[in-house]
Formats: C-alpha cells, sequence, structure tokens
C-alpha cells in the first residue's frame, strides 16, 4: 500500500511539475530592448547625386540594450513638384552582444527645422536577424515618402530614432 501510495504522489509531483515548467516557458516575455534617440546636424552633399544637393547624414555610434550601430548614414533626396523624396538608409555596422534568438535593429527618422518642428517622419526601417554575436551586419534601406516641398529647405537636423 504505502508503495502504491508513494508511486501516486510521485506521478503527481511528476505532472505537477511538467504542469508549472509548460507554464512557465510558454508565458515567456518576448526580448526587449530600451530605445536609443539621437539628433544629427544634417549636411548638404551636392557630390551626392551628380550634383542635386541631398542631405545627408552620417552617425557615429548608437546603442539599444545588447545592439549597436556604428557609422550608419542616412540621405534624403529633395522633393519632385510633387513632394516626392527618396529616403536611404545605410545601416553602417550592426552588431549585438548577446541575443537568445536573433536581435533585430528597428530604425526612424525624424527630419526636423532648426526650431525642432518634425517635417517629415520615415519609418519601419528593419535591420537583418542578428544571430550570431559581435558578428558585423550591413545592409541598405530606401523607400519613397511625399512632404512639403517648400519645407524641404528648413530641414537643418535629424533624430534618429533606434531599438533592438
Amino acid at each position: 500500500m504505502t508503495d502504491r501510495r508513494n508511486a501516486r504522489r510521485w506521478r503527481m509531483f511528476v505532472a505537477s511539475t511538467a504542469t508549472a515548467m509548460v507554464a512557465v516557458l510558454a508565458t515567456q516575455a518576448p526580448a526587449y530592448a530600451a530605445k536609443s534617440s539621437t539628433v544629427w546636424p544634417t549636411q548638404h552633399d551636392y557630390n551626392w547625386d551628380y550634383g542635386r544637393e541631398w542631405f545627408a547624414v552620417e552617425a557615429t555610434t548608437m546603442s539599444a540594450g545588447d545592439c549597436e550601430e556604428k557609422n550608419g548614414y542616412v540621405t534624403l533626396s529633395p522633393p519632385d513638384a510633387d513632394g516626392n523624396v527618396y529616403m536611404g538608409w545605410g545601416t553602417g555596422i550592426l552588431l549585438t552582444h548577446h541575443t537568445n534568438h536573433a536581435d533585430v535593429w528597428h530604425q526612424k527618422f525624424e527630419f526636423m527645422t532648426a526650431w525642432g518642428t518634425t517635417v517629415l517622419t520615415v519609418g519601419g526601417f528593419d535591420g537583418p536577424q542578428m544571430t550570431k554575436i559581435n558578428w558585423e551586419y550591413s545592409e541598405y534601406h530606401w523607400q519613397y515618402a511625399r512632404m512639403d516641398p517648400q519645407l524641404w529647405p528648413l530641414i537643418s537636423q535629424v533624430r534618429w530614432t533606434g531599438d533592438c
């Protein structure tokens, strides 16, 4: 009788431990790192596109959690008559110092006047899935956006917001 009780207790212990383990593993929160935001001044670059004036901004280093972006850059073309602009983001070097699965750098840009008024916001840029620790990843992303052509000459700074 004692052996049956011990076996029953053992089965209940194993079942409750397994249920608790499944509950803990199934409800883990996803990995998240804090955002990083930096404002950089724009530079006019007349050599970027055969003499057409572009805004070009090169950043040094940004960090968010375990991730870093080094020497990234953003470009913004002059708008056409309809306000269409071409915005490009060169990631420079992206890397992670720790990952449980695959970290991804997410980037957003706000082009602003000297007074901090936002003229154009472009976001939704995702870097590569960084599965290797301290491995240097690099990509180029671009998209079209629309803005008021009269506001383009007033752009003097860009807020970079990245998270990983």
